[in-house]
């Protein structure tokens, strides 16, 4: 797996998990599912984007390394 297929498989993967969880809501909506939220999904959101984003740059250093040593 190279960088490109690693960054769209966290990409799909985060977007399924929101999906789910919105599904998962319809059904439980209480203070547990609340917190369950507040204090595990909500602080996935910005380290996945963050992490996307270091893909992302690492891959485009690559490519400017591969391109500068042939």
């Amino acid at each position: 797996m190279n960088l490109h297929d690693g960054r769209a498989k966290l990409s799909d993967s985060a977007a399924k998990l929101r999906a789910h969880w919105s599904d998962t809501q319809a059904d439980w909506n209480d203070a547990v599912s609340r917190d369950f939220e507040e204090n595990h999904l909500a602080p996935l959101e910005p380290k996945v984007n963050a992490v996307l984003r270091a893909v992302e740059r690492l891959q485009e250093i690559l490519s400017r390394v591969e391109h500068e040593c042939q």
